[in-house]
């Protein structure tokens, strides 16, 4: 049950409570990049957690797991792809604020409509472990139109809402980003897959340590550059504010 808000809109809290708590997370999020950054320089901490390669055709770089997640998505031609099952249509049960480290990143919104054609996607639910993705069909069947394309290119911000369904498209095949996510317990991870799909489970596939390594290193030289331009402290922040923003709603 949420607890009731008092004046300041806040559950229980004041207004000084939001702030030190934005203050809080901005620090966490910026202490946590520069102690992963510090770690790849003689690799002190020893190899970074193994990089996941991810169905949506890039890979993920985890900084930090928990309500407040923070990884690197790097897209490239020089890692091995793994099979996509359902479809690139997808939406976050997390709120996804992002900065273009480098190259372009094109996102397609999409509207959803009902519908029993045989033009029609299903959704599934996506839960996942550390080991699998279960992938679970549901009864709901839709039809799809496009709707906006957010082009983003080097040094640009981007926020995905929770549950907006996108595809996302790297012209150029190449890209990196930092990727800051907001957990609302109760949502799910969703995808598009053809009707006639069942639910199914495929076992996540990582990277090994060398080429964790070497994908590390190279988003490091865009963290850096971008940390040394204050970017990742603007992403930071804004994360933070949106972070006292969700948790005065009752969803964190």
């Amino acid at each position: 049950m949420r607890a009731a808000m008092n004046a300041t809109g806040a559950s229980g809290t004041t207004p000084t409570d939001a702030v030190r708590s934005s203050i809080a997370v901005r620090s966490s999020i910026s202490a946590t990049v520069e102690n992963y950054l510090a770690a790849l320089d003689g690799l002190t901490g020893g190899p970074p957690v193994p990089a996941l390669r991810h169905p949506l055709g890039f890979t993920c770089l985890p900084l930090l797991r928990g309500p407040v997640g923070i990884c690197v998505h790097v897209w490239t031609a020089a890692t091995t792809a793994t099979r996509l099952t359902t479809s690139p249509f997808h939406c976050h049960s997390w709120e996804l604020y992002s900065l273009v480290l480098d190259g372009a990143v094109h996102n397609q919104c999409l509207e959803l409509a009902d519908s029993t054609t045989d033009e029609a996607y299903r959704i599934f639910e996506i839960h996942s472990t550390a080991v699998v993705d279960e992938i679970r069909a549901t009864a709901d069947l839709v039809s799809v139109r496009t709707g906006e394309m957010w082009v983003n290119g080097t040094r640009d911000f981007y926020h995905l809402r929770s549950g907006v369904f996108h595809r996302t498209v790297v012209p150029g095949g190449e890209a990196c980003t930092l990727v800051i996510g907001l957990s609302r317990p109760g949502g799910a991870d969703r995808s598009l897959g053809p009707p006639d799909l069942g639910s199914h489970q495929r076992r996540r596939r990582y990277c090994d340590p060398a080429e964790t390594v070497w994908l590390a290193r190279g988003a490091a030289r865009h963290l850096r550059n971008a940390s040394g331009e204050g970017l990742v402290e603007q992403l930071s922040a804004t994360a933070a504010g949106a972070y006292v923003t969700i948790s005065a709603e009752g969803e964190m």
